[in-house]
């Protein structure tokens, strides 16, 4: 699972079904801007329904993307409404080279503005090097949000926004949130652990936030790391381990 991407891996036990034929995974570098692609899902619980459209552009740090603006997206005007999330994005030669994550809309429905998590973003992630499940959920904190959080030194951070029971990060003592806000355009979970640094090296900004979730994808079974953790006011130390069971 990899929460920055709103991806996860699923394995199948047993054989498939003679009627299934798995999507081929494309070389999303290869799309460009005006190339004709279609969604395969099921908005509004509308099982099998195909839009057409064309790739409207490729976003990456956008702050509307939240805490998937590290992660390149596909846009694109194909219609894309809710249940469509985990939809293929197919292109002409029928080759899967994006997700859909989301849409930006005024309303509840389709306005052109469709967001897809590219093929290539989803294999380095999930594929490459199959990331260490942690069991949290976390909003990068860029540097002014962090200071309106009072994170000491102009550092940046990750706020915990929730924690699944017994995984690594619930053994390892860290906490999540409670109380929903929303702050400009973001919806936010606050009253969770802050996450500021990683066996010693401070997240001061987003190349330190890729070396410390480097770090934690590449954990080995007997290795452990030590994260300084901002809670109610004080900076506490806490252990990663994965071996944990």
């Amino acid at each position: 699972m990899e929460p920055r991407a709103d991806l996860a891996l699923l394995r199948v036990q047993g054989d498939l079904p003679r009627s299934v034929t798995p999507g081929e995974l494309g070389d999303s570098d290869e799309v460009r801007v005006g190339n004709c692609v279609f969604v395969i899902g099921a908005p509004m619980d509308l099982e099998r329904t195909l839009t057409v459209g064309y790739v409207s552009a490729r976003r990456q740090d956008e702050r509307f993307l939240g805490s998937m603006r590290f992660v390149e997206h596909l846009q694109t005007d194909a219609a894309i409404n809710s249940g469509n999330s985990g939809s293929p994005v197919f292109d002409l030669r029928g080759r899967v080279v994006g997700i859909v994550c989301h849409i930006v809309t005024n309303g509840a429905g389709n306005e052109g503005l469709g967001f897809a998590v590219t093929s290539n973003a989803a294999r380095r992630y999930l594929l490459d090097k199959p990331p260490v499940w942690l069991g949290v959920e976390a909003e990068f904190l860029p540097a002014e949000l962090a200071a309106a959080l009072n994170v000491p030194g102009g550092r940046c951070g990750l706020l915990v926004t929730r924690v699944s029971p017994d995984s690594m990060a619930s053994r390892a003592g860290l906490r999540g949130g409670a109380l929903p806000v929303r702050i400009g355009s973001r919806d936010l979970l606050l009253g969770g652990d802050i996450v500021i640094g990683v066996d010693g090296r401070w997240i001061g900004g987003t190349r330190e936030l890729e070396v410390a979730v480097a770090e934690l994808r590449g954990m080995k079974p007997e290795a452990e790391l030590r994260l300084s953790v901002l809670r109610g006011g004080e900076t506490i130390e806490l252990l990663i381990r994965p071996c944990d069971r």
